[in-house]
């Protein structure tokens, strides 16, 4: 096989697995996926890396021999913080607390995922999250305090809408502490 040849080959599938995912989201699945290095055809070996299976990821720069037609080899893929599509499956989500806040304020996910979320508090004051869904309410089972983290887990509702979580210590609530889980 000639080194163009091989080129093009690595440039078609890099080009396949790049435009892999056809969705607008801004997010991850939370999930880590690999990307696919694209052929240098211009003497110096340098490949880049494709796009993450997922949307989200992104692909690390690849690597070759200078002076000849090197292969770049894709680096890992990282999954956003919140959105984007589960695949009926269980999805991490890193909330982080602040005063008075939750960021992402936004989650989005598909009907039956499991939400592992962990609660990370960055602020000075303990704090929570309990998300109020049409089978029950979910909640850390303690106070999380500064400095710390405590995961929860979350079945997502079957049914489509949008659900709220904030948190449940007295007067967090009222000054701004909920967001929004939106499943669709």
């Amino acid at each position: 096989m000639t080194k163009r040849h091989l080129a093009s080959t690595l440039i078609a599938l890099s080009l396949v697995a790049a435009c892999g995912d056809d969705d607008d989201d801004d997010g991850g699945d939370g999930s880590s996926r690999a990307g696919t290095g694209g052929a240098a055809m211009d003497g110096d070996g340098a490949g880049t890396g494709g796009a993450g299976a997922d949307g989200a990821g992104t692909g690390g720069a690849g690597s070759g021999l200078a002076g000849s037609t090197g292969a770049g080899t894709g680096g890992a893929g990282t999954g956003g913080i919140g959105d984007g599509d589960g695949m009926n499956g269980e999805r991490m989500i890193e909330v982080v607390a602040t005063e008075f806040m939750f960021e992402p304020d936004t989650i989005t996910a598909s009907p039956g995922d499991t939400l592992i979320i962990t609660l990370r508090n960055d602020g000075s004051d303990d704090h929570n999250i309990e998300f109020e869904l049409p089978d029950d309410d979910y909640e850390i089972d303690e106070d999380v305090p500064p400095g710390a983290s405590a995961e929860l887990t979350v079945p997502v509702p079957d049914l489509t809408g949008d659900y709220v979580f904030y948190c449940p210590i007295a007067g967090h609530r009222q000054l701004g502490m909920e967001g929004t889980l939106t499943v669709e």
